[in-house]
């Protein structure tokens, strides 16, 4: 796994040249890590001299949906447009697995192409979902927080955006609060002693309206998301009895 970005030049089906940033790979957000981090600051355009970028290309394993669907989730909150590459479509079509792609984009809300990247197939589908994605700009649909989270999330914004002048977008404010050692802290202008008792005391409001700060995310992202993979994904064995 690398622990840089890397860039180069895509040229779209529709002839139009983009800048390609490649991520460090992670399986989420959540920024306590050096990649962690990269990724947050990227999609957020807290690189000096990058601006957040037009869309993200979130690249999904099929065998691991749901868990890659979640850094997705993550993703969404930062208010980027999404394409997703659902990668690995042989591996699935091996084993007899049938996922419905145009039922997931419908209830994601964003465009869903099927991939196999080492053999460049999906490839050029994934090229116009780009470009088509560029102009209309579509964003994938997000979780409904609790009331206790929303409260949380509008004490760090009230204290760090507000009062403090903190560029900070909806996304990074979750990573203030459900992170406990998030490396956001970092990179803010707050004095930390100031910074770390503004974050403490939203971890203990959502504490006390029901939910552990440290597992309220994953919780909630996964609630969220098991009904929009229900009948998504199928076993060939299960479609031939049904046909029967």
């Amino acid at each position: 796994m690398t622990v840089e970005k890397k860039t180069g030049e895509w040229s779209l089906q529709n002839g139009q040249t983009v800048e390609l940033v490649d991520l460090p790979g992670t399986y989420d957000l959540s920024a306590k890590s050096i990649d962690e981090r990269i990724a947050v600051d990227v999609l957020s355009g807290h690189i000096e001299g990058q601006s957040a970028p037009d869309l993200v290309v979130v690249v999904v394993d099929v065998e691991n949906l749901q868990r890659n669907l979640f850094l997705a989730s993550q993703a969404a909150d930062l208010d980027v447009p999404m394409v997703i590459a659902l990668n690995c479509w042989d591996v699935a079509e091996r084993k007899g697995l049938k996922i419905d792609c145009t039922l997931l984009q419908q209830r994601l809300g964003v465009p869903v192409v099927p991939t196999v990247a080492n053999r460049r197939r999906g490839v050029d589908e994934l090229s116009t979902a780009v470009a088509d994605a560029l102009g209309v700009q579509p964003r994938m649909t997000r979780p409904s927080w609790p009331d206790p989270v929303k409260e949380s999330l509008d004490q760090l914004r009230l204290e760090f955006v507000e009062k403090n002048g903190e560029r900070l977008k909806e996304g990074e404010l979750m990573r203030l609060l459900f992170d406990q050692r998030s490396a956001v802290v970092s990179r803010l202008k707050t004095p930390s002693a100031e910074a770390v008792e503004v974050i403490k005391s939203a971890r203990e409001h959502l504490r006390k309206g029901g939910y552990n700060p440290d597992a309220a995310e994953s919780l909630l992202r996964f609630r969220f998301l098991n009904p929009l993979l229900l009948d998504i994904i199928e076993r060939q064995a299960n479609l031939k009895q049904r046909s029967r």
